[in-house]
């Protein structure tokens, strides 16, 4: 029961006594207190109440527990990841990527090669950080738990949360624009002028309420359940939002013929501009790379889940990236500005079909951010405080915080979109997706204890709560000094060139502002090593040093248990319960 138990649970009473369960008495156990309570919570160690039962996580209810290893809850099997991956990048966010590169000097074969790179490199880290997903169950939120600590953590959860949230903004900003230029086009100035409101740019009234409304739609599919509603969405918009695209794209090639288009382009003849264009690229989907455990979790195995993002990933993406750029290029040449949001076309279109790609396109944003944008920050607010937060007001609150940005300055325009915002957060994701990977993969070798993930306690079936005896082989309980050391070093050398970026007069070396263009890469890399080195350098309890290796040591372990057999014995069982979830054959064929 992979995700669902560990070896050792605590039964309730005055003794604490541990005792062993095989998984199958276990999975007995648990639905005799389903039928009695409704809901129970077994061996989890959660600090995120009751267990949720299996038909409420089938009707879309989300939570930080981890997920059961049933049918009903393991469905995203690697259709589902392709359709949602193929639906998710079918959205503006992927046209503008395209477009913006145009604007970093890139012709239309350097910008698909950058875009191709930059997709692969993207999947490869999809799917090494959907690994644990799979293998336990567990949210993103619970796993940065296991590289930063209980509090620690906080930090790589609220971060990315709020760079989901930016994103989130962004996608919203871009369906109000679309409603508004749609059906603007067929209402006229009347409608597009009304009420321009003073000190915020070219905002009007009109615009303001349409993102409000937009907002609103969120709101619904939120008290909806997100689970379900994705499913629905991305079976029901997938066909239209490929029309919208394929028609963008007959609408450039009209406007100017796409042989005369690409080739229009010069080109920036740079390697670093190469490599910023990757970047770029690389950045735009790295927020899920730390979070795709949000959904793997749900994956029945980790064929399903690497299978289904090669398959609905790199080629979609850069398919989509050359979409815009060929109508970036097209509306530079025949109408003398280069157009690199979606919304922009449907001022030169005719009424109908630009209210009709409007609300397509108010479509598209809403199942990428329902897959994206919005379930990352809800659980990552919902780690604050488990036990208080409730998951869909926490969405409320995402969807709030999103139109407080004001995304009609903050995006401004494409360079902005792609120098300052891309490359900004990079760093930060770079830095936070290379410790967590280099913590499961390359230190714990894929293994994890739920007494370190879920260290107050569980609930028995009886409704009693019951406190773990001690806390297996783990970093330091609070904060792991490491990983926050590792994150300075990947983050600290970035900041000088994000500064220069807001502020040209800083006159910051030549050096530093290459740094940033490849912010990622850096940050990345330099956070893996110096994680890794400190690890070994300074072993934390219940690990030793083995050559150049890293192990777990029962000694350790022991000490801190007070007892080396326990320690062992936690240790054997997550190891034989991992080999057998290994060796099993793929469940729901």
């Amino acid at each position: 029961m992979a995700g669902m138990t560990s070896p050792d649970i605590s039964r309730g009473g005055t003794s604490g006594e541990m005792f062993k369960m095989n998984p199958k008495d276990l999975e007995k156990l648990r639905h005799e207190g389903l039928k009695a309570h409704g809901s129970v919570s077994l061996d989890l160690g959660t600090d995120s109440g009751s267990f949720t039962t299996d038909a409420a996580l089938a009707m879309g209810v989300e939570d930080l527990n981890p997920t059961p290893d049933t049918p009903a809850c393991r469905d995203y099997t690697w259709v589902m990841f392709t359709t949602m991956w193929t639906s998710v990048l079918l959205s503006p966010t992927s046209i503008s990527v395209g477009a913006a590169l145009l604007a970093m000097g890139l012709n239309w074969w350097e910008a698909l090669v950058a875009h191709l790179i930059g997709s692969m490199v993207t999947v490869g880290g999809l799917i090494l950080m959907a690994w644990p997903g799979v293998q336990y169950g567990i949210p993103f939120p619970v796993l940065a738990r296991s590289a930063f600590g209980l509090h620690g953590a906080h930090f790589s959860t609220l971060s990315r949360g709020a760079v989901a949230v930016m994103w989130l903004s962004f996608n919203m900003w871009q369906g109000a624009l679309g409603l508004y230029t749609g059906i603007g086009v067929a209402a006229g100035k009347g409608f597009l002028n009304w009420v321009p409101i003073a000190g915020q740019g070219n905002l009007t009234l009109t615009q303001l309420l349409l993102l409000i409304g937009f907002g609103g739609c969120h709101g619904l599919l939120i008290a909806g359940g997100l689970r379900k509603s994705l499913k629905r969405l991305m079976n029901f918009a997938i066909l239209f939002q490929s029309g919208l695209l394929l028609g963008v794209l007959i609408w450039a090639c009209r406007l100017v013929p796409i042989q005369q288009t690409l080739p229009n382009e010069k080109g920036t003849g740079s390697a670093i501009g190469w490599l910023e264009a990757i970047n770029a690229t690389t950045c735009v989907w790295s927020t899920l790379i730390m979070n795709v455990a949000d959904f793997s979790r749900y994956c029945p195995t980790q064929k399903d889940q690497a299978v289904g993002q090669l398959l609905g990933f790199p080629l979609q993406y850069t398919f989509v990236g050359w979409i815009g750029l060929v109508a970036a290029g097209a509306t530079s040449i025949s109408l003398g500005t280069q157009m690199w949001q979606i919304p922009e076309y449907f001022s030169v279109w005719s009424a109908p079909w630009a209210i009709i790609g409007s609300l397509i396109l108010a479509l598209a944003v809403l199942v990428c951010n329902c897959f994206a944008n919005m379930l990352s920050p809800m659980n990552d607010l919902m780690n604050l405080a488990p036990s208080k937060f409730n998951f869909r007001y926490c969405g409320y609150a995402c969807v709030a915080a999103a139109i407080g940005m004001c995304p009609w300055i903050t995006f401004g325009s494409q360079n902005t979109f792609v120098t300052t915002f891309l490359s900004g957060y990079g760093s930060v994701t770079g830095s936070l997706a290379g410790i967590m990977m280099t913590d499961f993969h390359l230190v714990r070798r894929g293994i994890l204890f739920f007494g370190n993930l879920y260290p107050k306690g569980h609930k028995a079936a009886d409704g009693s709560w019951v406190k773990p005896e001690g806390r297996p082989p783990t970093y330091d309980y609070n904060c792991n000094w490491r990983a926050i050391l590792a994150l300075f070093a990947g983050i600290g050398p970035c900041i000088p060139g994000f500064a220069m970026t807001l502020n040209k007069g800083l006159g910051m070396p030549v050096a530093v502002t290459e740094l940033y263009s490849v912010s990622f890469f850096y940050a990345l890399g330099a956070s893996s090593f110096v994680l890794y080195v400190c690890t070994w350098a300074f072993p934390p309890l219940g690990f030793s040093r083995a050559g150049y290796k890293i192990e777990y040591s029962y000694e350790a372990a022991g000490v801190q248990l007070d007892n080396i057999e326990t320690a062992k014995s936690m240790f054997d069982g997550v190891v034989s319960k991992i080999t057998r979830r290994k060796n099993a054959s793929s469940t729901y064929a």
